[in-house]
């Protein structure tokens, strides 16, 4: 096989197996439709084509094909410029809409290598950030909540749902969006919040389009499983659509499955599992997160 086809095939592999595969398992929402086909050019007049299958065609250069990294990179964002919940836009604002691409694109690069990841950085993310004061704010929140393991289990699932409402949109709802983007970051920056606030973050955001609330999950704090089920059954009272019970430490995950087995036995249902790594200053803890629904 020639260096272009043995590029195409594992670009294509990475995304459509790989990335495709675990967001929708993460999210538990089929977010990404379409599959990849990589077409090499020795002239790129446009980017990226719909062929008949309803594929996305991603064209790159002959000169992109002595670099696999930089060729992924490419690759990658223009797929998630042309695919990722492109009807979102008009609901969530095109801040946070892109600001959710580039989290994606610096995590799949993050992971894959530190080549794959330079070229995002120099190509894509760097050149924005030096010129956009606003996106670099909001991307130091959603790396923080990436970190935390809430940006796929939880970010991405509500911001789906909210374009799957079946409503027009309107700016309210991406003044809610931001607010949202807010009370995520607030929870995982407690410490800071409880110094400004002299209080805990709240758990629960219910508001217009978006009615949801956490349930965090401490077994060393709250041994008494019957208290997080009264916190979910009081969640849905306030007018929760989706309650997310969470937590992370290799100690504490059997005890949220047993927690959340217990919900399940008051009647509630367990939609969605997801397992993640939260990152930590001094530590990566393994974490899980059960959407938990009426």
């Amino acid at each position: 096989m020639s260096g272009r086809g043995k590029i195409k095939r594992i670009i294509e592999k990475e995304i459509n197996n790989d990335f495709k595969s675990a967001i929708k398992k993460e999210c538990g929402l089929d977010v990404f439709k379409r599959s990849i086909k990589i077409e090499w050019a020795e002239k790129v007049d446009k980017d990226t084509y719909l062929n008949k299958e309803g594929d996305l065609v991603i064209k790159l250069s002959y000169s992109d094909d002595k670099n696999q990294s930089r060729s992924f990179a490419k690759a990658l964002m223009f797929y998630l410029e042309e695919t990722f919940i492109p009807e979102a836009k008009p609901f969530i604002g095109n801040d946070v809409h892109q600001g959710c691409k580039l989290t994606l694109a610096k995590e799949v690069t993050f992971k894959k290598d530190t080549e794959s990841y330079r070229h995002f950085l120099a190509l894509y993310l760097s050149p924005l950030l030096l010129t956009d004061h606003n996106l670099e704010l909001l991307m130091n929140k959603l790396d923080v909540l990436s970190q935390r393991g809430i940006f796929r289990s939880i970010m991405l699932r509500e911001l789906y749902i909210l374009c799957d409402k079946g409503v027009l949109p309107k700016s309210e709802m991406r003044k809610e969006v931001k607010d949202f983007v807010e009370f995520l970051w607030n929870i995982c920056d407690k410490k800071n919040y409880v110094a400004t606030h002299g209080a805990e973050p709240p758990l629960s955001f219910i508001s217009k389009y978006i009615k949801m609330a956490i349930v965090l999950v401490k077994r060393r704090i709250t041994p008494n499983i019957n208290m997080h089920i009264v916190a979910v059954e009081y969640a849905f009272n306030d007018g929760a659509s989706n309650v997310y019970v969470t937590g992370w430490g290799e100690d504490n995950i059997g005890y949220i499955k047993r927690v959340v087995g217990q919900v399940a036995e008051k009647g509630f249902k367990k939609t969605c599992e997801t397992k993640y790594s939260a990152i930590f200053d001094d530590s990566i803890k393994e974490g899980i997160c059960y959407l938990i629904n009426r």
